[in-house]
């Protein structure tokens, strides 16, 4: 049986992701490698405690599937109609973040291909080092 989550906690960390990725949206608008950085450690620090808060409330499986499965099963019973509205804002923004990072990355190499007087999207051939290797056949 699902235990009830701990809503005030989860609504905690929920509110500082949502928060986060605001800040990251910023920051890879603006171009601020330091901020985007500093995020991506808040993230990854967001993640793991609503992987523990969230990991306290399912039975040990033999199966992290089926574990993570129950769990979702077990959140959907238990979240409110607000909650999900801000889950679902949580996972457009981070797709708007995820464009907003491949747009800075293909800016970043545009600007690269600029300054090397390389074309964008120019990568150098790798040529082989060693010698041909004599082949015999025999027929």
């Amino acid at each position: 049986m699902q235990e009830p989550i701990n809503t005030a906690h989860f609504q905690e960390i929920v509110d500082q992701l949502e928060e986060v990725l605001e800040q990251e949206s910023h920051a890879l608008r603006v171009l601020n490698r330091e901020a985007v950085e500093r995020i991506t450690d808040e993230k990854l620090r967001l993640a793991e405690a609503l992987t523990l808060a969230l990991s306290q409330n399912s039975a040990p499986s033999a199966s992290p599937l089926a574990s993570t499965e129950a769990l979702n099963e077990g959140l959907r019973d238990q979240l409110d109609g607000a909650l999900r509205d801000q889950l679902e804002r949580i996972r457009q923004r981070a797709g708007a973040n995820q464009l907003l990072i491949a747009h800075a990355r293909s800016c970043v190499r545009g600007i690269l291909g600029l300054v090397t007087g390389q074309p964008e999207g120019y990568e150098p051939q790798h040529r082989a080092t060693s010698t041909p290797s004599r082949v015999a056949f025999k027929g």
